[in-house]
């Protein structure tokens, strides 16, 4: 890509521009230094960055040296980092001193004087690609200890993405190199797929985009200018880093979403193609609404990460006048299984995570992981060349989710219409037992959003003793809106099932999320728990509240 693009530019961040040429010329740099150390054939690196160039290029130059990267949110706490570092046991901590709101090496320095032997730590400077640049030397903090793992990624594993923790203890998903290159390579097969078929055929499809966005097809010809504010550090901000430079795109980096500054960006740089998660969507549009910002550059914004509502597609379309795509995937999936098509109709694409890319199957399936008739609610099930090699050190919980056939069991449940449209519903762990019968989460979801007074909702199960499971919802309410529990009680009890009525309703000043925008189910449970047992210790009963 190097060869072909060299003086074009590659990455945009705050007052700085690096061109393709210098992106190669630094990663293969790194590359050489990381090898002369040692680390290569597999051996693990930690890359404890913001999501800005600086973890591009250690990425690139990790896995060029043949070790295998380990992407890690820079604001996690020292206990979550401990338990990474104790699973993958690095040979190296790549880190800068600090980000807005952590102290990182403070951070290390409270985890060594509790005893915690760290692996080698390299500081970065926030200023220059790194301290090997005109020096050829890696500056190491060798106080610590080099890893002596035995049982270390294999020779042909790219990277470990560690899940979310959303639902469970995070763990580490491992990519080969080919796995990650076949995301790319779907959408190459996408975009291939629009222009097949007859001439008609293809004249119909751009007749119909250019009667919805108009002008904006422009964009899609040539060159583009990505940008996206998902972490690097999660398996879909990477997809889109990489989607960009393999198609030798320029790309603008946010290390943190702010809706403001996105949308000064996408205005500054002239911006066309966006990736966001649905709540990133819902703020910026909040902001956009100002009309401060001219954003005629955008042809396309992409969304995805967590579920999508069919109010915030249909808002975004309005809003913005560009194609609004959904995309579905998982850590795991390494890429997009699903996505919308610009030229699907209406309520496919608002409604749907659309269909299967190029070369990747879905089926959806009972209990017994057979194939449920169509229409019906059921586990989503997915197979492509993408999939993950096995979550690493956790062999079980492999065998548990990838039967011998190759498929994984995603967790998720979905529908699949006649035409192939996959709808997801909800999650398999997140569904609710309540005296003996299912409820959906997303079902009761959608009722409480449709009440005027809520912009955000989560809904979960708590073990209940006469139940089996209670249902408790957490809700976000408008600014100007008055709590009226009782009020929004009765607008569940006229559109819901008796047995799908919550039985509890709690109102948050926000829901607790991960850092692409999924809700932390896990806390709420936890939440809910221990309000339980205060009330128990108070003497209190069971019933509706707020904070």
């Amino acid at each position: 890509m190097a060869c072909a693009n060299g003086a074009r530019t590659a990455l945009v961040a705050p007052g700085r521009r690096v061109s393709y040429a210098d992106l190669n010329r630094e990663t293969d740099l790194l590359s050489a230094d990381l090898r002369q150390r040692g680390i290569a054939d597999g051996r693990a690196v930690a890359l404890l960055l913001p999501s800005g160039w600086q973890a591009i290029v250690w990425f690139f130059a990790v896995t060029g040296a043949g070790a295998t990267a380990v992407p890690v949110n820079p604001r996690i706490t020292a206990s979550e980092l401990r338990a990474i570092l104790d699973d993958v046991e690095p040979d190296l901590l790549i880190t800068v001193r600090r980000v807005p709101g952590r102290d990182i090496e403070a951070a290390l320095g409270e985890l060594r004087l509790t005893g915690y032997r760290l692996p080698p730590v390299a500081f970065v400077d926030n200023d220059a690609i790194c301290r090997a640049t005109g020096s050829g030397e890696l500056m190491v903090d060798e106080s610590s200890h080099p890893a002596t793992g035995p049982d270390g990624p294999a020779p042909d594993t790219a990277a470990i993405f560690y899940t979310t923790g959303t639902t469970g203890t995070p763990k580490g998903v491992m990519h080969t190199h080919a796995g990650l290159l076949d995301s790319f390579d779907r959408m190459q097969e996408l975009h291939a797929a629009f222009f097949s078929g007859s001439a008609m055929t293809r004249a119909a499809r751009i007749i119909k985009l250019a009667w919805r966005y108009g002008i904006r097809l422009r964009h899609g010809i040539g060159h583009q200018i990505w940008m996206t504010p998902l972490p690097v550090y999660s398996i879909a901000g990477f997809r889109f880093v990489l989607h960009a430079l393999l198609s030798g795109q320029r790309l603008v980096l946010m290390e943190r979403f702010h809706p403001t500054e996105m949308l000064d960006r996408i205005q500054r740089e002239r911006v066309n193609i966006v990736a966001l998660a649905p709540s990133m969507l819902d703020v910026a549009l909040d902001a956009a609404s100002s009309g401060r910002y001219d954003l005629s550059s955008l042809l396309v914004v992409g969304v995805g990460a967590a579920p999508t509502s069919p109010a915030l597609v249909r808002r975004a379309r309005a809003q913005l006048g560009c194609a609004v795509v959904i995309g579905y995937g998982a850590t795991e999936t390494g890429g997009g299984v699903l996505v919308t098509r610009m030229d699907d109709g209406e309520r496919q694409l608002a409604e749907t995570a659309g269909r299967p890319f190029p070369g990747a199957e879905v089926k959806v399936v009972d209990d017994q992981r057979q194939e449920v008739p169509t229409g019906c609610v059921g586990e989503l099930a997915c197979r492509s060349a993408g999939l993950m090699a096995g979550y690493h050190g956790h062999r079980a919980a492999t065998a548990e989710v990838i039967d011998q056939d190759g498929w994984y069991y995603t967790g998720d449940l979905a529908t699949i219409d006649d035409q192939g449209y996959v709808r997801i519903v909800g999650r398999r762990r997140d569904l609710i037992i309540r005296g003996g019968a299912n409820v959906v989460p997303a079902e009761v979801e959608r009722v409480l959003l449709d009440h005027p007074a809520i912009t955000e909702a989560a809904v979960v199960g708590v073990t209940d003793r006469a139940a089996g499971e209670a249902i408790w919802a957490f809700l976000v309410l408008a600014p100007a809106a008055t709590p009226d529990l009782t009020e929004i009680r009765q607008h569940c009890i006229r559109r819901l099932d008796p047995g799908k009525v919550p039985d509890r309703l709690r109102i948050l000043i926000k829901l607790p999320v991960n850092q692409t925008g999924e809700v932390h189910r896990v806390a709420l449970r936890e939440l809910a728990e221990q309000q339980i047992l205060d009330r128990r210790a108070r003497g209190g009963k069971n019933g509706a509240d707020h904070d």
